[in-house]
């Protein structure tokens, strides 16, 4: 599968609801700097966003494609990682949003005044 294929299909299903997510993908760890995506954001990623990593197979679901889906923001990037199941459902096992003040080095938050 091909990325237009894969980016088609995830529209098709989102639009439709055809939308599950994981419970890792409700709840993220922001100490970390990653901060967590609402519903409708990981939904805005998926219709709006460009695959970035994918389509691989996925070894777990039969007919499944695992792809990453990034959408650029002002001042933040949102990063949706999912299984396309064709014809079924998009599964989203993480979301998460990187904002551009974040170290993610130390995963502390950092004021520009700091630097």
């Amino acid at each position: 599968m091909d990325r237009a294929k894969a980016k088609s299909a995830i529209e098709e299903l989102v639009k439709a609801g055809a939308m599950a997510l994981t419970a890792h993908a409700k709840v993220r760890s922001p100490a970390q700097g990653k901060n967590p995506l609402t519903r409708e954001e990981i939904k805005n990623c998926l219709l709006r966003g460009s695959i970035t990593e994918g389509p691989a197979p996925d070894m777990r679901q039969t007919n499944g494609w695992r792809v990453t889906v990034t959408r650029f923001r002002s001042e933040e990037k949102h990063e949706v990682a999912a299984v396309l199941i064709l014809e079924q459902r998009v599964l989203v096992i993480t979301g998460y949003g990187w904002e551009t003040n974040v170290a993610r080095r130390t995963g502390r938050m950092v004021e520009d005044d700091d630097e």
